[in-house]
Parts: structure tokens; C-alpha cells; sequence
């Protein structure tokens, strides 16, 4: 897992190839223009999910996983608390569902982080995570974009 400010993500770009282009449509993009939904950017190799949504209880999210993607998830305002635990220690509450790579799981956090706007987080298959809670006991409108990185 790794964590930042967006405004960093330049130190980023060799941990996978598609993550340069991550960089310049972060560096392009207008928040005022963006529209929520997926947009290809590289077909099936690396697309955006762009979401807007109220914060959630954390006591009401699952952790996920992906076997095929890296997720890099971007706050662009809002802000919001992501949870994170290694795949390996929790328990799978169904199976993998290969049509929308995500797996479920239960278990205790080993820790989390504080996205706020201007701030990212990227999670690889092994990085279970808890996304879209409240990061104090009230819930805040979040603007997020995900990228999504094919393994």
C-alpha cells in the first residue's frame, strides 16, 4: 500500500507502467467537467471510476480485494477514512467474483489512513481495504476518482 499526497505522484510512476498516465490525467483533469462512471482510458488495462457519495459508517463497509487490478484511489474532495488489512488475515465472507474482481472479507483492521482532498491511496491484491467511511462520527459528500491498473 502506499499513501500521499497527489501533488507526489511524479515518485510514483515507475512502480508500474500505466501509473504515467495516471499522472497526466490527474495533472489535466477538471473536477468541475468530471462525470461519475467508468471511462476507458487504455481499454481493460487502465480505466477510471469517477464516484460521488456520502461517507459511510465503517461498521457497514466490507474489505475488498482484486486479483486483476491495482486500485489508486484519489480524493479529489470530501474527505474520507480507508481501512486496511492484508487479504491474508481476513475472512473471506463468499467467494472471488471474477465478473467484477472483488472479494469480500471480515476481520479487524491493521490500520488506516486519512484521505483527504489532494491525497491518494494505492492498493495492490494483497491490500484489503475498506474504502468510503466516515473519517470522524459524521459523514461527508466525497468526490473520488479510482484508477484501476490490469496486474
Amino acid at each position: 500500500m502506499i499513501y500521499d499526497s497527489i501533488e507526489n505522484m511524479g515518485v510514483y510512476t515507475r512502480i508500474h507502467p500505466l501509473m504515467p498516465r495516471v499522472e497526466q490525467v490527474l495533472s489535466t483533469l477538471r473536477v468541475d467537467e468530471l462525470e461519475e462512471g467508468r471511462l476507458s482510458i487504455d481499454g481493460d488495462n487502465l480505466f477510471q471510476i469517477v464516484q460521488r457519495y456520502e461517507t459511510k459508517d465503517p461498521a457497514s463497509v466490507r474489505f475488498e480485494s482484486h486479483r486483476r487490478y491495482i486500485d489508486v484511489q484519489c480524493v479529489l474532495a470530501g474527505e474520507e477514512r480507508a481501512y486496511f488489512a492484508p487479504a491474508a488475515v481476513l475472512d473471506p465472507t463468499g467467494d472471488y467474483d471474477g465478473s467484477l474482481d472483488i472479494r469480500f472479507y471480515s476481520g479487524e483492521a491493521a490500520g488506516s489512513v486519512l484521505l483527504r482532498e489532494g491525497m491518494f491511496a494505492v492498493f495492490y491484491p494483497q491490500d484489503a481495504h475498506k474504502p468510503s467511511c466516515h473519517a470522524g462520527s459524521w459523514t461527508v459528500a466525497t468526490l473520488k476518482i479510482v484508477f484501476k491498473l490490469a496486474m
